[in-house]
């Protein structure tokens, strides 16, 4: 119970935050993921075909993640017509709430996978000496 703010406080981070996140992380791990002067061309490739790799597959789950809230926000705003619950069937208004109910598990899982592609962008753009 309590506020945010309250729990800021009192947690002493804020997790949501993905730039202290990082570099909460960046701290952890001190500098065994520096670059270092060894690293191959090989390497170096590899790590640039992924970052690629990565950031093509976070926009795709982007995209996706917008259809879904356009067709999640249509679904809600169908609810707002005159009389909606009066003048529909029950067993569509049960069609659309698990409707609404798979969708909004979907987003969820959608974020999940997004917000991981992001963090792992961000560590390979730190490594590559990348901004993101």
């Amino acid at each position: 119970p309590g506020t945010y703010d309250e729990y800021l406080a009192k947690a002493g981070d804020d997790h949501l935050d993905a730039k202290v996140v990082l570099q909460k992380q960046k701290a952890e791990q001190g500098t065994s993921k520096a670059p270092s002067v060894d690293s191959g061309w090989e390497e170096q490739k590899k790590r640039r075909n992924r970052l690629k790799t990565v950031r093509d597959k976070s926009q795709k789950v982007t995209e996706t993640i917008a259809a879904r809230e356009t067709t999640l926000a249509a679904l809600r705003q169908s609810y707002c017509a005159d009389g909606y619950f009066e003048k529909t069937p029950q067993a569509e208004v049960d069609r659309v709430l698990a409707e609404e109910k798979r969708l909004a598990a979907e987003l969820d899982g959608l974020m999940a996978e997004w917000e991981a592609f992001e963090v792992e962008i961000a560590e390979l753009a730190a490594l590559l000496g990348e901004t993101v």
